[in-house]
């Protein structure tokens, strides 16, 4: 629900400054640059059965955040360009999506550090079988589907104060709700994720029995590192706003929080990249062939398979 808060106030307008397009332009090439990386590891899941139960948590996870990433664009832009209600359905959808998209990524996240604890042991897939991974994700949207209800039913009042546009959103309760349950399951996952990636750790330190595993496992544990702490600091950012919402880093930081949000979730597709070989070596190959087909140098004789064929070995 949306209102405004005075009929006589001015109709909505527009203000879009030049200086806003390289900081969009970078939100753009961000989201193109995880949909390479979610394409590469779609390949990598159907080739290899070895590592398919974990590329499979990353290739939806990643579906979501790229949907999450859309939807965090358009709120920085209607919360920087648009001034008042207009197109009020999609801010409300996008809001929504915010909330449903962060807690399926800290979730998935969660499953992917117990998936590399798994991979240790050698009866892995029968834990992270291809319907079990399945019922794991199924799982995953309906806990992060149900833990956004209170999203729903949050109303945002648009405000003109000393001629500037602002919103706020009611009721309050509602709101401290909804916070509090993201918090919760990032509680959660702060406990799951460093647990396994520890045990994970001491395992392949004693893992002799299969090198492939070993460096696979090794690779994939600094993602998991990665994004523990990416989202540690948004942790601490969600509770320092609850007791010092009057501290400067913690006004700077809300005030532009979709642009901090953004990046964090954006974050998973350039780590999966840094510390995956393989994943390096398909986001090579895909730009080597869009490059090729861009300049008319692609045949037909020459199938796509060849080029986006990820090695099996780490």
């Amino acid at each position: 629900m949306s209102t405004i808060s005075e009929v006589s106030q001015p109709s909505p307008s527009f203000r879009f400054q030049s200086n806003m397009i390289p900081g969009y332009a970078m939100q753009v090439m961000c989201i193109a640059f995880y949909s390479c990386v979610v394409i590469v590891v779609h390949r990598i899941k159907s080739t290899d059965c070895q590592a398919a139960p974990f590329y499979t948590l990353f290739f939806y996870v990643g579906l979501v955040d790229i949907g999450h990433a859309c939807a965090l664009f358009w709120m920085c832009f209607e919360h920087e360009v648009i001034r008042g209600e207009v197109l009020y359905p999609i801010t409300f959808i996008c809001s929504l999506a915010t909330c449903f998209c962060y807690l399926v990524n800290i979730i998935g996240n969660g499953l992917m550090a117990i998936n590399r604890y798994s991979a240790t042991y050698l009866r892995h897939h029968q834990h992270f079988s291809k319907n079990r991974t399945t019922a794991y994700l199924t799982a995953t949207f309906i806990l992060a589907a149900i833990s956004s209800i209170p999203a729903i039913f949050r109303e945002r009042t648009y405000l003109l104060i000393d001629g500037e546009w602002t919103f706020t959103l009611t009721p309050i309760w509602l709101i401290h709700l909804q916070r509090y349950i993201i918090i919760g399951w990032m509680i959660v996952y702060f406990i799951v994720a460093p647990v396994f990636s520890i045990m994970a750790w001491l395992r392949i330190k004693n893992f002799i029995h299969s090198v492939r595993y070993h460096k696979s496992d090794h690779t994939i544990i600094y993602f998991n590192v990665a994004h523990i702490i990416c989202h540690f600091l948004i942790l601490c950012f969600e509770i320092f706003e609850v007791y010092k919402p009057d501290n400067t880093l913690i006004s700077f930081v809300h005030e532009h929080f979709y642009v901090f949000l953004f990046g964090a979730i954006v974050f998973n597709g350039f780590s999966i990249v840094f510390t995956t070989k393989r994943v390096r070596q398909g986001l090579t190959k895909l730009v080597c062939r869009v490059t090729e087909f861009g300049r008319g140098k692609v045949s037909s004789s020459n199938p796509t398979t060849q080029i986006f064929q990820v090695s099996g070995r780490f």
